[in-house]
């Protein structure tokens, strides 16, 4: 499950606190779950588009980030929820003090400010589980995005300063 080497995490990792670290949670899209960002002092004159996050796979939110990975069963228990769904809608307008990937089979990890995380299982057999992109960006030469793939690999493109 470990198929990025660190060099492609580290860049996928810079990609995304470029995006998400200070944004704030603007709205959710419930036709799969869409959650909106919005734009940073720090990425705000460059970034032209809806910075956003679409979870196609389980996730879970919890009061702080857990001391182990979380397994399949984990996540298991809150799939469907109301509980989580109700929480998921609760993330309006904290802001992202902190994302990055997981070590072992690409988990997305999005801490708030009040300690909250937002973890989306990373890994499917046939299956994308989370992008996180700008979409309708008004310059056609800045394309921005991370996508979890199937079978653990993630695939990223960004201007190419962004991918040292």
């Amino acid at each position: 499950m470990n198929n990025i080497s660190i060099k492609e995490k580290k860049v996928a990792e810079n990609i995304l606190k470029y995006l998400c670290v200070g944004s704030k949670i603007e709205g959710q899209m419930f036709y799969g779950i869409r959650i909106l960002l919005s734009p940073t002092k720090r990425n705000k004159k460059r970034i032209k588009g809806q910075i956003s996050l679409c979870i196609e796979n389980d996730y879970v939110i919890l009061d702080q980030v857990p001391e182990k990975p979380l397994t399949k069963k984990d996540y298991i228990q809150y799939r469907y929820s109301i509980e989580n769904q109700k929480k998921i809608a609760s993330l309006a307008l904290r802001t992202i003090d902190e994302i990055y990937l997981s070590d072992d089979n690409r988990d997305l990890y999005m801490v708030m400010d009040n300690k909250q995380v937002l973890i989306v299982n990373g890994y499917h057999d046939e299956y994308e589980c989370w992008q996180l992109e700008v979409t309708n960006h008004k310059d056609y030469k800045e394309g921005w995005g991370v996508v979890a793939m199937p079978k653990g690999e993630i695939s990223y493109w960004a201007p190419e300063d962004m991918m040292q």
